[in-house]
């Protein structure tokens, strides 16, 4: 094993350990301050990420090997890949009923607020990046209706610019399921 991937592996199993300490924390019901928030969000967006990247190297090589019939490798390929899936739809399913049952509730502040639904908005694109038909739809609907309640409450203007940017991204992801996120909307 080389020394690259062993500390690939001390981190992943770093960052695991600090989202379930963070997610103890969630569960106290209080209101996180802001580094209590970001090492929560970090946490799970590392390990989120891990999955989303073997995710898309396992789609990228599946879609090789069937180009060139290997249906032996193929079979193989795809058994991992809903493996990752499954993982990733526990992890992201994890996270959400976290913000929904705990933080959410227990933000006071605008600011608290708007950053769990960006981050709920956040991991139902996640979701729906994988997911197919109707279930790729409703993760797709939930992830719009999360950041939409962003665009009302009163905001900050970091925060106002990070949505710009996430909706921008959002509509590049084509995830959106036939919605046109439409700069009016927002504006209005």
């Amino acid at each position: 094993m080389n020394l690259g991937f062993r500390f690939f592996l001390i981190l992943l199993f770093w960052l695991i350990e600090m989202v379930e300490a963070m997610k103890n924390v969630a569960k106290l019901d209080v209101e996180l301050t802001v580094e209590e928030r970001n090492l929560l969000s970090v946490g799970y967006k590392n390990v989120v990420g891990a999955h989303r990247a073997s995710w898309r190297i396992l789609s990228s090589i599946e879609h090789k090997e069937e180009s060139k019939g290997n249906d032996v490798n193929v079979k193989r390929i795809k058994e991992y890949r809903h493996k990752v899936e499954s993982e990733l739809s526990n992890i992201c399913s994890d996270i959400m009923s976290i913000i929904d049952d705990h933080l959410i509730p227990s933000s006071s502040a605008g600011e608290s607020s708007v950053f769990f639904y960006k981050m709920k908005g956040d991991y139902y694109r996640y979701l729906a990046e994988f997911k197919n038909g109707d279930e790729r739809k409703e993760a797709a609907d939930h992830s719009m209706e999360a950041y939409q309640v962003c665009l009302y409450p009163e905001l900050f203007i970091s925060l106002r610019f990070k949505m710009d940017l996430m909706f921008s991204a959002y509509d590049g992801y084509h995830v959106c399921c036939g919605y046109v996120v439409a700069w009016h909307v927002y504006l209005n």
